[in-house]
């Protein structure tokens, strides 16, 4: 079998690979799903960011 190269041509250096295989040390189990108000808020925001950076 030929594994799947994941990296994208536009970033060469953004691997989805680790070198090393993960530990799974938790689980969230008590995580509570945002309402549509709170995730469309969290949308504009992110659509509103200009990549400033704020000390």
């Amino acid at each position: 079998l030929q594994t799947k190269n994941f990296r994208e041509s536009k970033y060469p250096t953004r691997s989805y690979r680790s070198q090393a295989p993960l530990k799974i040390v938790g689980e969230v189990t008590d995580w509570v799903r945002q309402t549509p108000d709170e995730i469309q808020k969290w949308r504009e925001k992110l659509a509103d960011n200009k990549g400033e950076i704020i000390n």
